[in-house]
C-alpha cells in the first residue's frame, strides 16, 4: 500500500488498510471453530 511510494517515510506509521485487515482476520480467527 502506502509504503510502496513513501518508502523510508512510512516507517513508524501504520497502514490503515493493513491494520483493518489484520483486525478483521483476528476477529475471524476468534470466532472460527
Amino acid at each position: 500500500g502506502r509504503a510502496s511510494y513513501l518508502g523510508e517515510r512510512s516507517i513508524g506509521h501504520e497502514d490503515p488498510g493493513a491494520a483493518s485487515a489484520a483486525l478483521f482476520m483476528a476477529a475471524l480467527a476468534a470466532v472460527a471453530p
